[in-house]
């Protein structure tokens, strides 16, 4: 049996937030020939030591190569009635729609190419994308230029967000891979052909390992700290979670919360508490490294996501760092929103509030503050069900066993 190559195209590498991937990837590369193609070189410093076996694979994109392959495009477009046929399109389209939306169909094309150069070059066989937004506007593209088929991984803000052609890009994959069982029903409702049972379930999972050794350490805090990681954007509802802490602290005893992360509502947030007195009590972290997380969830008392669905309609799939808290022994506090509900069960393994009801968030986090034996329950609980169900080692060997029956050659 043939072994194919891959090469995975990803919005943006290397990523605070897209972890999961990596680790993803690190794991496919040692059974397939791997390559890796940003269409963004990230700006967040990670440390190069987590993916240096993946160094030799990443082939970044800027936008002197772009410039510089524009000669090829137009090569490529003489050459190939397809690729003309594309170029058409973008020209005629000049006159029909805004000058915005036909320089994005023109940089979409020019990137196809410039990545089927690359992939031809690799003797790519198979192509597979992240998220179902621009990543897979660029395979799908790229496949209907080569013949080379493709697969994608659908998340949350891609699908539910604009998700653009989706039902198209569905239907030209060769298989769709997604996080949750509440995702793949969603997608299985754009597939006309749902039958064929095209869309796969395979959570991401955390290493277990690494999380587990935090329960060696003892907390010890003086004043409880409560925890919240994630972006700073409006579907992860930390607005709520301040309120709560107001609330608490103003009323019954005080906490500290650590707040890690950025996003578009930081300020917001910051003014939040400079306004209501809790400039004390909270602090923002900003991004930090797995190993500084690693040390936040063992001098933490619990750790609080207060997800909601956004007024666009954004919500979370199954964040990992919740995943990542309870291997790590803290307990948790969440909302059921989307896929959150397939791992929390409300008081065995965490605790669950209606989205955006403060009053119950600040009754959950007195309960577990004040609770020793519920604590060490969702712990121990806690702890079960990710080795049970969201070790990423199982996980990837789903992936890798599903890229072996789809792809793979006689």
């Amino acid at each position: 049996m043939k072994q194919v190559s891959i090469a995975y195209i990803l919005a943006e590498f290397p990523s605070y937030t897209e972890t999961f991937i990596l680790k993803e990837m690190l794991f496919i590369n040692k059974t397939f020939p791997l390559y890796i193609i940003p269409l963004k070189k990230g700006k967040t410093t990670v440390n190069e030591s987590d993916y240096k076996e993946l160094n030799d694979k990443i082939l970044y994109i800027t936008p002197l190569t772009l410039i510089k392959s524009i000669g090829y495009c137009f090569l490529t477009s003489l050459k190939e009635k397809n690729v003309s046929k594309e170029w058409k399109n973008v020209l005629g389209n000049i006159l029909k729609v805004n000058i915005i939306n036909t320089l994005h169909q023109f940089k979409l094309l020019l990137t196809g190419l410039y990545i089927l150069r690359l992939i031809k070059q690799k003797s790519v066989e198979h192509i597979h994308s992240h998220f179902a937004n621009y990543p897979t506007d660029i395979a799908m593209l790229v496949s209907r230029f080569s013949g080379i088929p493709f697969s994608f991984s659908a998340h949350a803000n891609d699908i539910y967000v604009n998700p653009k052609e989706l039902t198209k890009k569905i239907i030209a994959s060769k298989f769709v891979t997604t996080c949750t069982q509440y995702n793949k029903m969603w997608l299985n409702n754009l597939d006309p052909n749902s039958r064929r049972n095209k869309i796969h379930l395979i959570y991401h999972g955390v290493n277990v390992e690494y999380w587990q050794n935090n329960l060696t350490q003892v907390r010890q805090e003086k004043r409880k700290q409560i925890l919240c990681i994630g972006r700073l954007i409006e579907k992860k509802g930390i607005i709520y979670l301040l309120e709560a802490i107001r609330q608490i602290n103003m009323k019954y005893q005080k906490l500290n919360l650590a707040i890690v992360g950025r996003g578009e509502e930081e300020q917001e947030l910051i003014n939040f508490c400079h306004s209501h007195g809790l400039s004390n009590d909270v602090t923002f972290l900003g991004w930090q490294s797995p190993q500084q997380i690693k040390a936040l969830f063992a001098c933490s008392s619990i750790f609080v996501l207060p997800s909601i669905i956004a007024s666009d309609g954004d919500r979370d799939g199954i964040p990992n760092v919740i995943l990542e808290a309870m291997a790590s022994g803290l307990p948790v506090i969440t909302t059921p929103i989307s896929g959150i509900t397939e791992v929390i069960h409300h008081e065995y393994n965490g605790l669950l509030v209606p989205e955006k009801d403060v009053s119950q968030l600040v009754d959950s986090i007195l309960a577990l503050i004040n609770d020793e034996n519920l604590r060490n329950s969702l712990r121990n609980n806690g702890l079960q069900t990710i080795i049970e169900k969201f070790d990423s080692v199982k996980c990837n060997i789903l992936l890798q066993n599903l890229f072996e029956k789809e792809i793979t050659t006689e």
